[in-house]
């Protein structure tokens, strides 16, 4: 997991889930298996936009070589 955020880069996982189309349940399944840089302020999950993009296009990219 990254160590250092670029705080300006950080959004929460309602946001995530709008940016990516993931459903806030997946996105929380993300940051609590490691999946994506993440850290859990009080009771909300802060996600590092950069991780969560590079996981989307990993995913994309794997189901286009399985086609």
């Amino acid at each position: 997991m990254n160590t250092q955020f670029d705080w300006t880069q950080i959004v929460s996982a309602y946001e995530a889930s709008e940016v990516t189309g993931y459903s806030n349940t997946h996105i929380r399944l993300l940051c609590d298996t490691g999946m994506i840089d993440s850290r859990k302020i009080g009771g909300a999950w802060m996600i590092y936009l950069p991780s969560l993009l590079a996981y989307k296009k990993r995913q994309f990219d794997k189901r286009l070589s399985s086609a």
